[in-house]
């Protein structure tokens, strides 16, 4: 009998978390071409985050910045979306000996794209917030500068 009640709770709760979709607080999202733009698009947009997405922007380096890039240009942002945009990019940079590939160890586009973020608000927390992304981009990117760490 217990058993039973656990996979029917288990099953429930499986449906929900299937039947969770994007709904976008801005009316026209831009159109993700690959997995990693979809992540970035739901969490933008739409304020979702989870663990796939996470690994995803982990593995890929400075690669989530020229995603990024390319999913919020040509729009006015918010401060939800300056302050998503910036989570985004310090998950780029989270974990750097996950990178993959080499070019993307340099976080160049990272701090281009953190530059323009900063340039975007007038919030001194959200500033503040995007000064410490910027030190611990450039911080974890010196690590990988490093031999022998």
């Amino acid at each position: 009998m217990r058993r039973w009640a656990v996979f029917c709770y288990c099953a429930t709760l499986c449906g929900a978390a299937f039947a969770q979709q994007c709904k976008p607080v801005t009316p026209d999202p831009p159109k993700p071409e690959n997995q990693l733009e979809k992540r970035i698009v739901d969490f933008v947009f739409c304020g979702m985050s989870e663990g796939h997405g996470d690994m995803l922007m982990t593995a890929a380096g400075d690669s989530t910045a020229v995603a990024l890039t390319r999913m919020l240009a040509g729009r006015e942002l918010s401060h939800d979306q300056i302050e998503f945009a910036t989570i985004i990019l310090r998950t780029g940079f989270g974990s750097p000996d996950r990178i993959v590939e080499q070019p993307d160890r340099k976080p160049r586009t990272t701090l281009f794209a953190l530059r323009y973020l900063d340039l975007c608000t007038t919030d001194p927390a959200l500033k503040e917030e995007i000064a410490k992304a910027r030190k611990e981009v450039m911080d974890q990117a010196a690590k990988l500068a490093k031999p022998g760490e």
